[in-house]
C-alpha cells in the first residue's frame, strides 16, 4: 500500500514538474515573435517563473527583461526586473546586490506610483533586514509592503 502510494506520488510530482516546464517552454515560444515590449514583459513573467526555484534562471531571464524595458522605454516592465533581479539576490544570499537591484526598483514604483510593485520591493528590505538581525527595520518594511499592496487591490 506504501509503494502504491509512493508511485501515485512520483507521478503526480512528474506531471507537475512537466506542466510547469510546459509553461516556460511556451513562453519562450511566444518571445521569438514578440516585439521588444512583449519580449520585456514576457522575460520578467519568465523571472517569475522561476523565482524561487532557480534563481540563476531568474537572473538571467531579469536581465533580458531589463534589457528590453530599457529599450523601449517602459518603466513599469523595467521596474519588475529591478525587483526579480533583487529576489533573486536575495536567494542566492548576495545581500548587497539585492538591496541595490531593490532600491532601483522601489525608485521607480514611486516615480510611476506602482503599488503592486513597491509592495513586492519592500517585502523583499524586510526580508533582507530580518536575516541581517534588523528586526526594527524588517518589521517597518514588512508593514510598507502590506500598506502598499493592500493600496493596490
Amino acid at each position: 500500500m506504501k509503494r502504491a502510494a509512493l508511485t501515485l506520488l512520483v507521478i503526480l510530482f512528474a506531471n507537475g514538474a512537466f506542466a510547469q516546464e510546459r509553461k516556460a517552454d511556451s513562453l519562450l515560444k511566444l518571445i521569438s515573435h514578440a516585439d521588444d515590449k512583449q519580449k520585456a514583459s514576457l522575460y520578467n513573467d519568465l523571472a517569475a517563473f522561476y523565482r524561487q526555484s532557480e534563481p540563476s534562471k531568474n537572473i538571467e531571464y531579469s536581465l533580458k527583461a531589463l534589457e528590453f524595458a530599457q529599450r523601449v522605454k517602459d518603466r513599469s516592465q523595467e521596474g519588475l526586473a529591478y525587483s526579480n533581479l533583487g529576489f533573486a539576490w536575495y536567494i542566492k544570499g548576495d545581500y548587497d546586490k539585492s538591496t541595490d537591484y531593490t532600491g532601483k526598483a522601489i525608485e521607480i514604483g514611486k516615480e510611476i506610483t506602482d503599488k503592486k510593485l513597491l509592495g513586492a520591493c519592500y517585502n523583499t528590505l524586510a526580508l533582507l533586514n530580518q536575516n541581517q538581525g534588523n528586526m526594527n527595520k524588517s518589521l517597518d518594511n514588512f508593514l510598507l509592503a502590506l500598506q502598499n499592496r493592500e493600496a493596490a487591490g
